[in-house]
């Protein structure tokens, strides 16, 4: 079978995790291929030999647009001869309701996180469709969402089975920091956090720590000019802005300790690494067996989970602790027990199973789709889309205005 892995951009955690779902269904014969708005990981896909046409983003804000859109993306799914697409995104699931329309061909729908519009359900009308975190499944449910149609699996990584090995530090070591992430408007406090938290350790805490930021966007340029200024202020190059880099392993395989959300915690805890989840409101939490379960219902994004009233100072004693005594016992203990839960609730392998039934489910309840499709229908689910997203950006200005 050959099936389209459609990305809304071919950047980001949600990017690679649909990456990996293509590396399992080639693994198991399906030939592969991807589109989306090329961006930094289209070269992980060229590395795994899946290959990627440019499609614009869907955007609500441009039906003309999305329009034209719509009717590259039809040819050239025409072209490829695609038999099943999996879309990922909130975005591209809405407006495959009008491929599904227009040609026929089944979609595999993927929520992989962040905010889900109210108009989601009315649109997409209870389809069969894949979450990752446990936080949108309970979206998707109260906003009247069919809870048997909805289908958690957090499984979505892939690793290095031969782990390495958390490094000892010694009092003549530097502790190494590390945090990976997007520098955009929506990450953009919780890195400021990080680097302000990484400024006290050696300015008021009389630390030797480093931080690596990895990750880019429409704020790298600033972040580069405030960390070159704390630099100047330590006398030292505490704070280093690495900008986007392909090879993340090799930042993971020398830190301490990593600062993130979601993917950009989990694989250095699968690295035996240990993680702090910071968030956008000051939030800063050290992920361990206490508290790992309840991270992960959000997706290790530290939404709705009550945030320690001195998280700085238990940073610092931590970083103290790594010092003194960074192959303890208690501390493996923790590193063994992030290691054990993040393989098994994200190592893809562990629900090859689960996602290659679903996407023979799909397949298999397409003939349907395929009897309703053509020109008209798809226009009419076009018109009937643009009526559902006008209504909620109606109603949310006039909830606005009141």
């Amino acid at each position: 079978m050959k099936i389209m892995l459609k990305n809304r951009r071919f950047h980001g955690g949600s990017s690679l995790s649909l990456l990996e779902y293509g590396k399992l269904l080639h693994q198991h014969g399906h030939e592969v291929v991807s589109a989306g708005e090329y961006s930094k990981t289209k070269g992980a896909y060229d590395e795994a030999g899946i290959a990627t046409h440019a499609i614009p983003v869907f955007r609500n804000s441009r039906p003309l647009g999305n329009m034209r859109t719509l009717y590259d993306y039809c040819r050239l799914l025409k072209r490829e001869k695609i038999e099943l697409i999996v879309a990922t995104a909130v975005c591209n699931c809405v407006y495959h309701e009008v491929i599904r329309k227009l040609l026929g061909i089944p979609v595999v729908y993927i929520i992989p996180g962040a905010e889900i519009p109210a108009y989601f359900t009315r649109i997409v009308r209870n389809r069969d469709l894949i979450v990752f975190s446990r936080e949108n499944r309970q979206a998707l449910i109260d906003n009247g969402y069919s809870e048997p149609n909805i289908h958690l699996i957090t499984n979505r990584l892939s690793f290095d089975q031969a782990a390495h090995n958390f490094e000892p530090a010694r009092t003549d070591r530097t502790i190494r920091l590390l945090m990976i992430s997007r520098l955009d408007d929506e990450k953009i406090e919780s890195v400021r956090l990080v680097i302000d938290y990484a400024r006290k350790l050696v300015e008021d805490a009389g630390h030797d720590v480093s931080l690596h930021l990895v990750g880019d966007g429409r704020w790298l340029e600033t972040i580069r000019s405030e960390a070159a200024h704390i630099n100047e202020r330590l006398s030292s190059p505490v704070i280093q802005v690495e900008g986007f880099q392909a090879d993340v392993m090799k930042y993971i395989r020398h830190a301490h300790i990593a600062f993130g959300k979601a993917r950009s915690v989990l694989e250095p805890m699968y690295y035996n690494k240990l993680a702090y989840v910071v968030n956008e409101a000051g939030g800063m939490w050290q992920v361990g067996p206490d508290n790992i379960a309840e991270l992960q219902r959000t997706n290790f994004s530290g939404r709705s989970v009550a945030c320690p009233a001195s998280a700085f100072a238990e940073l610092e004693q931590t970083v103290s602790n790594l010092k003194r005594t960074a192959n303890s016992h208690e501390v493996q203990e923790v590193l063994e027990s992030n290691r054990s839960f993040v393989r098994a609730h994200y190592d893809i392998a562990h629900a090859k199973h689960a996602i290659l039934d679903h996407i023979q489910h799909a397949k298999a309840n397409s003939r349907s789709a395929s009897a309703s499709s053509g020109l008209v229908q798809g226009a009419v689910e076009y018109a009937r889309i643009y009526g559902q997203i006008a209504g909620h950006l109606i109603s949310g200005k006039v909830r606005a205005r009141s």
